[in-house]
């Protein structure tokens, strides 16, 4: 699965290129929590280089953000009408080890 998710997620744009590695991690056949951790360990570094060092405007991010958040939704298994300021806040009992694209 490495392989194949690095060939294709190469040469794409960011916004194209985030869209096409959650369908890849999507379609890989593990549980929720391992997507999670693909995603977090996996995609967000790639996604992060080309975000750090182009200039690339706030609203591709926000997009990319949003796509994000709808897969850890469906791969958490929480209500989708949950917030972003619930996932990603640090001050509550219960909180992921995860953070937002747009904060970094």
């Amino acid at each position: 699965m490495v392989q194949l998710f690095d060939e294709r997620c190469q040469k794409r744009n960011p916004n194209s290129r985030a869209r096409f590695c959650l369908l890849a991690i999507k379609r890989c056949g593990l549980q929720g929590k391992f997507k999670v951790w693909c995603l977090q360990f996996m995609l967000i570094p790639k996604l992060m280089w080309p975000l750090l060092v182009y200039d690339i405007c706030c609203s591709t991010v926000e997009l990319i953000e949003a796509q994000i958040n709808n897969y850890l939704k469906k791969w958490l298994v929480v209500p989708p009408g949950l917030s972003e300021a619930a996932m990603y806040c640090r001050k509550a009992k219960v909180k992921l080890p995860m953070k937002s694209i747009l904060e970094e």
